[in-house]
């Protein structure tokens, strides 16, 4: 208001300066207005940040001269020095939603039950104090850190583990990135087994912990990475080769001429299963899409029905001259399988396409089935989409990347 007083010519500025701007003084009254009264207030701060040139009003601190909000504030502002939090976690060898994730734990800013609903749960006992948890900390700790305790804080425990190196040692790259992935791996699990009904197994989360780890130096073309973590492999799944870990492109392949892509995935959990499918035509454009709820009792059975439920649904929409896509070889050999015709499903689905028609895909490439199976567990309810316009944002940049012929990475 102040700045448009100063730098407007207008009926308003010219009212304001006619009424209250008495002998030339930016001065008040206790009759006069609230706006000029704010406007007074604000000059008396903002008087050293404005220069007059030729009669014109321009903010100093900027090359065009013009004032906006962000640099009357910057100006205002109280401003401390970085915290060594924000330095740690703020790094550009972090992926950034790793490091949103712990700016959110450090402020108390995630939705856990004692910040929704005051209950016990704490940030300290999910992330920290939980004895299974702790197992996680000390094991990864102590390849780096023998000595390492977990008693005390979050926030003192992470202080222990960046202040063990130097910041510009490789040791201390590694000392930075692994609680960020600790904490990002430990939340993925909590909201798996508070939202998603499933059963939380903590030998995973350390899997996954180590394999993001050795992947992280894979991708940041360096053979140090293995040397804080010496018995590392010890923690991978069985089958996991870190000799001859390589990554590959993955891509998601447009239909041949007169055809339809239809790609289908299943979801399945002990208490819910879900599927979901998108059709794409020859020139990777999106078709139509559902995603469903389903009744199985296992993983493949949930595979099968979710092949089932989409070539159904694709006849009933006229859609024919199908290739079908899939990530579970498991399906496919149960369709290739002769011994397999006393499964009524298997029998149903040989009767809308031939299984020389359904091909394989790696999980990455067929991202937008995964992402249309993993909607249905979330809204428990079948939806269709039609158009481009009504996908979620996430699975519309999934189906142009498809499109563009953008890859995908997959360690194999």
């Amino acid at each position: 208001m102040w700045w448009l007083y100063l730098s407007k010519d207008s009926l308003w500025s010219a009212y304001m300066h006619s009424k209250y701007h008495r002998q030339g003084e930016m001065i008040y009254k206790s009759p006069d207005s609230c706006s000029w009264k704010r406007i007074c207030h604000a000059s008396s701060i903002g008087a050293e940040l404005i220069e007059i040139e030729n009669g014109t009003v321009r903010w100093k601190n900027s090359h065009m001269g013009n004032f906006t909000l962000a640099a009357a504030y910057s100006e205002v502002r109280q401003r401390r020095g970085a915290s060594l939090s924000r330095q740690m976690i703020w790094d550009n060898s972090i992926p950034l939603k790793f490091s949103i994730l712990v700016w959110k734990i450090l402020r108390n800013a995630i939705p856990l039950p004692s910040q929704l609903q005051k209950l016990e749960a704490s940030v300290n006992h999910v992330f920290y104090l939980y004895n299974p948890v702790q197992q996680i900390w000390k094991v990864f700790g102590s390849y780096v850190l023998p000595d390492i305790s977990t008693k005390g804080t979050l926030s003192q425990g992470l202080m222990t583990w960046w202040l063990s190196f130097s910041q510009n040692s490789f040791a201390g790259r590694i000392c930075r990135l692994v609680p960020v992935v600790i904490l990002f791996y430990i939340w993925q699990a909590y909201c798996d087994i508070t939202w998603g009904d499933t059963a939380i197994f903590f030998p995973a989360i350390k899997h996954q912990i180590a394999t993001f780890i050795l992947k992280w130096g894979i991708a940041n073309s360096t053979k140090k990475f293995a040397r804080p973590f010496p018995q590392l492999s010890d923690i991978l799944p069985d089958g996991f080769d870190l000799q001859n870990l390589k990554p590959m492109l993955v891509y998601w392949k447009k239909p041949a001429t007169g055809f339809l892509k239809l790609n289908i995935d299943a979801s399945f959990t002990s208490s819910f299963s879900s599927g979901g499918a998108i059709i794409r035509d020859e020139f990777g454009s999106f078709v139509a899409a559902i995603s469903f709820p389903l009744e199985a009792t296992n993983a493949l059975a949930a595979e099968m029905c979710a092949l089932k439920v989409s070539l159904e649904w694709c006849h009933s929409q006229q859609l024919f001259n199908l290739q079908v896509e899939t990530d579970s070889m498991a399906l496919i050999s149960a369709l290739n399988c002769s011994s397999s015709t006393t499964n009524k499903t298997i029998e149903d689905i040989r009767l809308l396409i031939n299984s020389s028609s359904v091909h394989h895909n790696f999980r990455e490439g067929n991202k937008a089935a995964h992402y249309l199976a993993l909607l249905s567990r979330l809204s428990r309810r079948s939806i269709c989409f039609f158009s481009f316009k009504s996908l979620p944002q996430l699975l519309k940049g999934i189906v142009l990347s498809d499109c563009m012929g953008m890859p995908y990475i997959r360690f194999k």
